[in-house]
């Protein structure tokens, strides 16, 4: 085995046994902040939003005789928590505050992981009649509020953004303060594993000659732990100890983060021991626990052959992923993959061409219901997408007419994925109406030869349940 292996093997043979550092209470500050409330017609709904004010009445809304006599008003908050170590152990999770003293309250605290969502009405609707976890509140008179949060929402402490909306049950106005010194927190104690340094024995936050010497005046024993010398954890001082100090010479000592290895595999180590092993580095206090590092299986390439690759590599080659732990002899690279998303269009020219979108899922990119040609335009789900470089400069004719099992919408885009501008879309064709295209659709767009475009067809939202099957019929007349 050469040197180089051996530095990687030793470093990722596992951490030292882990020791707990001592409890402490992290003070979260919310990133943003809102004030929610209804308005004359949606009177219990949060319909407008005041963003970072100094307070946030909240109160529960009035309706009586179907008209709104008080509007509801909710506070919402975003946190944006730590990820911490996967062996994290709470003793507490609370939010925290101050108010206005006056009335006391009941009402309820509402909690969601609400990932890139923004903070506006609709996350807090969210927030309020889906939450992830809620509790039942008493708010008191007093010029303070400590609501404990409940701990499953920490159950994997691999942090986010957590939105949190505060809600009142009675009649009586509850003022919460929301200014920079007065803001509600979110108030975490805990006590997590601490992170060792790799080959740092002697705890000065430098691996260099000290540890070594330290490492070699009991090497050759066995080291039950706690084992500084044992850098590598497997009870004993050995030459993978000393490799592993030699590896790091000179570090000043950088803590471990999740490395993804060329085996798919995922490694806690930091950056030098991670270049070392051929790896991509993920950052200081990272976990494996919640890295998803890229897997190993077949790939399709261009040119129909196969290779085993990275789902990453695979994609950068321009090859399409099977899935994780696929094989070359299980994979069928003849068959072109499903058109699922734009990246994945069928290259197509004049000619007709059936398809299924049993298997079509919804894609994300953007759509506009404004078409040229009048019809009940919907949505676009369970789509597909066809790429087309105009043979002609005329009329591009993409057809559906009397020709799929479903409502079927056409949008056409002028460019690539990277940068399309959608120039056609069409639900129900005109011309003889709803007798020459029933469920189909047609669009004509004047095009210019040799230009990209692509066409994308989906399910309009109407009529379930419905057969998947159509042919799509693509010509261009000068």
């Amino acid at each position: 085995m050469s040197l180089h292996h051996l530095l990687a093997a030793a470093l990722l043979a596992g951490l030292a046994n882990q020791t707990f550092a001592e409890m402490e209470t992290n003070l979260i500050a919310p990133s943003q902040s809102a004030r929610l409330s209804g308005n004359d017609f949606y009177c219990c709904s949060p319909e407008s939003m005041t963003l970072n004010p100094s307070t946030i009445n909240i109160e529960r809304c009035n309706v009586q005789g179907g008209y709104c006599m008080g509007n509801q008003h909710v506070g919402a908050w975003i946190f944006d928590v730590p990820q911490l170590h996967p062996e994290t152990t709470f003793s507490s999770i609370r939010f925290t505050g101050n108010r206005v003293a006056g009335s006391s309250a009941w009402g309820n605290v509402m909690y969601r992981w609400i990932g890139d969502d923004s903070l506006s009405t609709d996350s807090a609707s969210v927030t309020l009649d889906s939450p992830d976890a809620s509790t039942s509140n008493y708010w008191p008179g007093s010029t303070t509020f400590n609501h404990a949060v409940p701990s499953a929402l920490f159950d994997l402490p691999m942090g986010g953004r957590l939105m949190v909306v505060a809600y009142n049950g009675t009649d009586n106005t509850v003022t919460l303060l929301n200014d920079s010194s007065s803001r509600p927190t979110l108030e975490l104690t805990f006590e997590e594993p601490a992170t060792p340094c790799h080959g740092d024995v002697d705890g000065d936050e430098l691996v260099g000659i000290n540890d070594l010497l330290s490492l070699l005046n009991i090497y050759g024993n066995l080291c039950p732990p706690p084992c500084n010398e044992d850098v590598t954890g497997d009870g004993s001082v050995d030459i993978e100890d000393v490799l592993a100090i030699i590896s790091h010479w000179g570090s000043s000592c950088e803590h471990p983060g999740a490395c993804c290895l060329p085996d798919g595999s995922c490694a806690a180590t930091d950056a030098i021991g991670c270049q070392d092993a051929g790896g991509t580095w993920n950052g200081t206090g990272t976990f494996c626990d919640y890295v998803a590092c890229p897997q190993l299986g077949a790939c399709c390439l261009e040119d129909d052959s196969c290779a085993i690759l990275l789902s990453t590599i695979c994609e950068n080659e321009g090859g399409t992923f099977s899935e994780p732990g696929t094989t070359c002899s299980s994979a069928d690279c003849s068959i072109p993959p499903l058109n699922d998303e734009c990246i994945d269009a069928h290259v197509v020219s004049n000619g007709s061409f059936d398809f299924s979108i049993t298997e079509a899922t919804d894609s994300p990119d953007p759509y506009s219901y404004d078409c040229e040609i009048p019809g009940a335009f919907g949505w676009m789900e369970q789509d597909l997408w066809w790429s087309y470089e105009a043979t002609c400069t005329g009329t591009l004719t993409a057809n559906l007419c009397d020709a799929v099992e479903f409502n079927a919408d056409i949008v056409v885009y002028e460019g690539t994925c990277q940068d399309m501008t959608q120039i056609a879309c069409n639900g129900h064709y005109p011309n003889d109406g709803w007798e020459q295209c029933y469920l189909g659709s047609r669009v004509d767009i004047q095009v210019t030869a040799g230009t990209m475009y692509l066409i994308r067809v989906g399910f309009d939202g109407v009529q379930y349940p419905h057969e998947d099957n159509g042919t799509l019929t693509i010509d261009c007349t000068p």
